[in-house]
């Protein structure tokens, strides 16, 4: 059994690190933002904490996450959209799969890995933007 206290440390901060994520496709204003962020980080740190009350014998974090990210891309392929030529949403799906690895990284106490991996995705989320700008400009500096 996980103590009350770790628990409580784990949930608050995988809802703080999705929190976090959210944030930023909120100020975006996409489909997937604050709330539904913070919702996979709980809820995958929830999954990991209960692969480790099923006992001894019947203990596998492994298979635990696997469920996580097959649930996952189920919910990210939800966001995903085809219109015309284009393809909308894999950016939003691929933040929701990188939030439910920070909540099963705190789930299982990699607290160090789960606030790590909440730094690197929003470098990649709010800097990245800005690379992509660059790269697709031309030599007048107009966008192509």
């Amino acid at each position: 059994m996980i103590p009350t206290d770790v628990i409580v440390i784990r949930l608050a901060l995988a809802l703080l690190f999705g929190a976090v994520i959210g944030i930023e496709r909120e100020l975006r204003q996409k489909r997937a933002g604050l709330k539904t962020m913070s919702l996979v980080c709980l809820g995958s740190a929830g999954f990991a904490m209960m692969s480790n009350t099923f006992g001894a014998g019947n203990h596998n974090p492994a298979q635990m996450a696997a469920m996580v990210v097959t649930g996952i891309g189920f919910v990210g392929a939800g966001v995903i959209m085809h219109r015309d030529a284009t393809v909308q949403g894999v950016t939003t799906a691929a933040t929701l799969w990188a939030a439910a690895s920070v909540g099963v990284a705190a789930g299982i106490g990699q607290l160090t890995l789960a606030t790590a991996l909440t730094v690197a995705i929003a470098i990649v989320q709010l800097t990245f933007p800005f690379v992509e700008r660059m790269i697709h400009r031309d030599g007048n500096g107009a966008t192509k």
